[in-house]
């Protein structure tokens, strides 16, 4: 299989890097110096080159306090890059896996599971656009994973 990750330089693309190294299937790395995620033209453009069948979105913007003050760009990254992302997958035929945060549930207390039907509420800016990101994932293309995560390790 042929996958496009991006977001490779982050914490959590550098571990796919190490753990595809052991993978029989065809991996690209990008990040934000080869590939702009907010740039439509350039995100078909690489899924065409690579002929990814799946897009692993590991991309996006993390520093959560900092977003309140740049939330356009916070809204770029999280919302509307996913969401070209899925449309790109969606248009050649390929399914996404996109990373999200638990920051989507706001204030909910945490002394049981979170599950994927719980009720989202967003607190602040990085929650909110992350949530936006999944909305516009699932809007744009049926083959999705939508995976919610706090801390990575």
């Amino acid at each position: 299989m042929n996958i496009l990750v991006t977001g490779a330089n982050g914490q959590l693309g550098r571990s796919l890097r190490l753990a595809a190294a052991e993978s029989n299937d065809i991996y690209t790395f990008t990040d934000i110096g080869e590939l702009d995620i907010t740039d439509a033209a350039a995100v078909e453009m690489a899924v065409a080159g690579t002929g990814a069948e799946l897009l692993v979105n590991c991309a996006a913007y993390t520093d959560v306090n900092r977003a309140e003050s740049n939330e356009a760009l916070a809204r770029k990254l999280n919302a509307e890059a996913p969401g070209i992302l899925a449309a790109a997958m969606q248009r050649h035929g390929g399914s996404i896996i996109h990373i999200s945060t638990d920051y989507v549930f706001g204030g909910l207390p945490y002394n049981t599971p979170l599950t994927e039907d719980l009720p989202t509420s967003p607190l602040g800016v990085y929650g909110r656009t992350k949530l936006e990101g999944e909305q516009l994932v699932r809007s744009a293309n049926p083959r999705h994973v939508i995976i919610r995560t706090a801390w990575l390790y």
